[in-house]
């Protein structure tokens, strides 16, 4: 495999060592623009992410969406085992 390709894997792997995603890391995870996915959370189609910033002093936000939440959502979506 060429070091072209090694990067590309690389850059687009599944984050398998994360517990938490931040909404960029799920969507290069599965593909989908951000904007798409927020309107799937707001529809109630996607798992809601987890507000673990309330306490912080300067915006008060800090999303992420626990992996294995994203991972049952694509199984039950996207045909998986």
């Amino acid at each position: 495999m060429s070091i072209k390709y090694k990067n590309a894997a690389k850059k687009y792997a599944a984050p398998q060592d994360k517990r938490c995603m931040r909404l960029k890391d799920v969507a290069s995870y599965i593909s989908m623009s951000k904007s798409y996915i927020t309107r799937l959370v707001k529809d109630g189609k996607f798992p809601a992410g987890i507000n673990i910033g309330a306490n912080l002093s300067n915006s008060g936000k800090l999303v992420v969406w626990e992996k294995a939440a994203v991972d049952q959502w694509l199984d039950e979506h996207m045909g998986g085992k």
